[in-house]
């Protein structure tokens, strides 16, 4: 073996492992330490990677990890629950924004290939960096977060189409044969895909089960690594890339109930060669751009992330979501994704694009990237700041009260606020729903359940909705920062109104009681408790002595009680 790439390897991990442990002390995703340490070693920084190219191979290898698990995380059950208007709102985001960043490289000079190269990698944008920002927010379960995660999904689906279609593009462009190229390869791609069809739906399961039964472990894990790569080597031999089929074997996995033991089996070697992969991508970017053509690169910086703001918050605003959902949403999607690389790496082979364009593009790509924390922030107070002047008047109709009094307020119709509204039904307790899914709200109305369309968080709204005059305010959205400003603008319009809400965390119902709740049910302790009561139940203890157990360790809090 080279002891220089065992020592590359060995480096780009050392220095990783450090970064990535600082980058979340800091609350950022771990590709952002994974980029940065490639920057740091590549050959646009300390120069300290000697095997540069065989980096790169096995990045590629990364890469086939990579779309594999995209493959197996994607199942057609997932894209049957995404409505058709997140649909309209995913492709209304991927085509204007694909469409304009066409039009504005081909004005200012670049040939139409390149122009629709650039379109298509400005168009996506990064699942894993939003995610983490989401779920550091802790807004995963919230309208931004159900939105965002759609989109993604819809761009992560996007990306194979485009991987199969580019390269087909280029080369009719180049050589004038669109036809004559593809029709070949198209004929194979259909017969490949049959066999592949008839394999899954008659072999796959099969042999998952003759492998199940040997219950050896060794056994299971090269199973699936030759599964993997061997579809992808299947497509490559059809003319296609080994990443589209890597994305197609994870696909057909995705349908199977071993999906989970599969993703189980390729952690490691996912983790360990995609972290090489963005290590790779770090190694790509040339900052010394941003000293020769500062002009240049902060138009291209800054315009992209306009761009992607403004089509990614009109995707949202057409699906009749308010400006505090689709800016952040647009915010957080704005950056140039992972992904992208894999088409500027097309571009490259194909000859569209040079060497020091290709470093270009990527350096803006990921320096976007690098900047995606900062803008969830930024995305996040944007919104706090817009609700404090923005009312929904337009959107309700209304600008007086509504005539309800001893009333309770529900603010979100989830799973929790459907199981509450159906108990004050059972009791004839009058109540009044608030929502922010556009949705949610018609078909309420189409029942004749009263409900009204915006944020509570909104004073407005609990204004129109006679909080003055109300007796409960039920918050059940998860949304924590959202619940305190519910709370806070309820208390000063109804100083007596009683409050109840949710926490998700234990450590975060102080702050609510403190901010004016009366009662917060925290899902953690609630959840523990009844597990506990189960246990002992089933351990024969007697239920006066669970049931005193139990009011004593809700009385305390589990952590102040143990």
């Amino acid at each position: 073996m080279d002891v220089a790439i065992f020592k590359d390897i060995l480096l780009i991990f050392a220095v990783s492992l450090v970064l990535v442990l600082l980058t979340h002390r800091l609350h950022l995703p771990s590709l952002v330490g994974f980029i940065l340490s490639g920057a740091l070693l590549g050959p646009y920084g300390l120069k300290w990677i000697t095997n540069y190219d065989h980096i790169l191979i096995l990045s590629e290898v990364g890469v086939i990890f990579l779309l594999f698990s995209v493959g197996l995380e994607f199942s057609l059950e997932r894209l049957k629950k995404t409505t058709l208007s997140l649909l309209l709102g995913g492709t209304t985001q991927v085509l204007s924004t694909a469409a304009l960043g066409f039009l504005f490289c081909h004005m200012i000079g670049f040939t139409i290939p390149q122009s629709l190269l650039f379109g298509c990698i400005f168009s996506l944008s990064s699942t894993a960096a939003v995610l983490r920002a989401i779920e550091g927010k802790g807004r995963l379960d919230t309208p931004i977060g159900r939105i965002g995660t759609s989109i993604l999904l819809y761009q992560d689906l996007i990306i194979i189409p485009m991987l199969l279609l580019l390269p087909f593009t280029f080369g009719a462009h180049l050589s004038h044969g669109f036809l004559d190229e593809t029709g070949p390869i198209f004929l194979k791609s259909v017969t490949g895909l049959f066999v592949l069809w008839i394999f899954q739906r008659y072999v796959l399961q099969r042999l998952f089960l003759w492998v199940g039964r040997t219950k050896s472990q060794e056994l299971s894990i090269i199973f699936v690594l030759m599964l993997g790569l061997g579809i992808a080597w299947m497509f490559h031999r059809l003319g296609f890339s080994y990443i589209l089929g890597a994305f197609i074997a994870g696909l057909l996995i995705s349908t199977t109930p071993y999906v989970t033991h599969t993703q189980t089996q390729i952690a490691p070697f996912h983790y360990a060669f995609s972290s090489l992969f963005f290590a790779s991508l770090g190694m790509m970017i040339d900052f010394s751009f941003v000293v020769q053509f500062p002009l240049i690169f902060l138009l291209f910086f800054f315009g992209i992330l306009l761009l992607k703001t403004i089509t990614g918050t009109i995707s949202v605003l057409i699906l009749r979501y308010p400006i505090t959902i689709a800016l952040p949403v647009g915010i957080l999607t704005s950056q140039i994704g992972e992904l992208s690389y894999l088409l500027a790496l097309i571009g490259q082979k194909q000859g569209v694009i040079g060497d020091n364009l290709f470093h270009f593009i990527i350096t803006i790509a990921g320096t976007t990237l690098l900047v995606t924390p900062f803008l969830a922030k930024w995305a996040f107070q944007t919104a706090q700041q817009i609700s404090h002047w923005k009312d929904f008047k337009d959107n309700i109709g209304q600008d007086i009260k509504l005539p309800l009094k001893n009333h309770a307020i529900v603010c979100g119709f989830g799973p929790l606020g459907q199981a509450l509204c159906g108990i004050m039904d059972r009791k004839k307790i009058d109540y009044l729903i608030v929502e922010l899914n556009p949705k949610t709200i018609a078909d309420l109305i189409h029942r004749n359940i009263p409900a009204v369309f915006g944020d509570g968080a909104s004073p407005e709204i609990l204004f129109h909705c006679n909080i003055e005059s109300a007796k409960v305010l039920a918050i059940v959205i998860p949304d924590y920062l959202d619940s305190l400003k519910i709370i806070e603008h309820a208390k000063k319009l109804n100083p007596d109104i009683f409050i109840i809400t949710r926490s998700k965390y234990r450590d975060l119902v102080d702050n609510l009681y403190e901010a004016g709740a009366d009662v917060v049910i925290s899902e953690e302790l609630e959840g523990g408790i009844e597990i506990g009561r189960a246990l002992l139940h089933f351990l024969k203890v007697p239920d006066l002595e669970i049931r005193e157990l139990m009011e004593e360790i809700r009385a305390f809090g589990s952590a102040d009680f143990f």
